[in-house]
């Protein structure tokens, strides 16, 4: 078992979700910042991700699902047709078939989403191991803080805070 594997089974809910939609966050700003969709009549408009896909067993009561295939997903690509405004939520593995996208281009998306994944496991590993956070790993850290005091916020202190 990998070091989110291990850590996602026993942290709490709201520390998986928070974690999970960071990681989201952080892979689309990677396709976004590396222009992989700019050769494409394709915009990112997000990416829905099931914060305990893995807790459940991969297909027990998933939240989402590619729309070209119905299969089961952790991360789910939200993507608008710049020539008609057509949504698709699709698998990664679904671009190619259902919204053309090169081959090269579905590869270096996977490799983005998989290099965020290796992310979280070392931010894991130094948590884990009680080094310090340092440079970019405070964003992640920061934004956790931050997810889990809003989402205990009662929504009339929300209407205050912002």
């Amino acid at each position: 078992m990998g070091q989110w594997s291990t850590f996602s089974l026993t942290a709490s809910d709201a520390v998986v979700t928070a974690i999970e939609k960071y990681i989201a966050l952080e892979i689309s700003q990677r396709i976004k910042i590396n222009g992989l969709l700019s050769k494409t009549p394709w915009t990112l408009d997000r990416i829905n991700v099931d914060p305990f896909f893995q807790k459940r067993g991969h297909h027990e009561g998933t939240q989402y699902r590619c729309e070209a295939c119905n299969r089961p997903l952790k991360h789910q690509f939200v993507l608008r047709s710049l020539n008609d405004q057509r949504v698709y939520k699709l698998g990664v593995s679904c671009f190619l078939s259902y919204a053309g996208i090169s081959q090269m281009t579905v590869n270096d998306i996977q490799s983005h989403v998989n290099a965020a994944g290796k992310y979280r496991d070392q931010i894991i590993a130094r948590y884990k191991a009680g080094k310090r956070f340092l440079g970019d790993e405070i964003n992640i850290l920061s934004f956790i803080v931050s997810h889990l005091r809003d989402q205990f916020l009662l929504p009339e202190i929300k209407e205050c805070v912002k």
